[in-house]
């Protein structure tokens, strides 16, 4: 992308205090897709558990799936109980 390289000299900076450097970067790459792929695991997904329903079980993302996929690290405090307002 023409304007990632042209602000990175500048932006790379406040990017990497923001914490979005590395998703800027991811944005340079088109990921490969596979049509009939996307329709086959579409006939599995769920709308309402957000999960995909397959013979064997259940299974749906997690974060470490996403950071797999992408390599975006998890930067996040640990979410508790005690963190829900009353």
């Amino acid at each position: 992308m023409t304007w990632h390289r042209r602000l990175t000299p500048k932006k790379s900076a406040i990017w990497s205090a923001l914490g979005i450097q590395d998703l800027l970067r991811l944005s340079r790459f088109a990921p490969s897709t596979h049509p009939l792929m996307i329709g086959t695991v579409t006939h599995f997904w769920n709308r309402t558990t957000n999960n995909f329903h397959l013979p064997c079980r259940m299974m749906g993302m997690s974060f470490l799936d996403v950071t797999a996929i992408t390599g975006l690290p998890i930067k996040s405090p640990e979410f508790t109980y005690e963190m829900i307002p009353e």
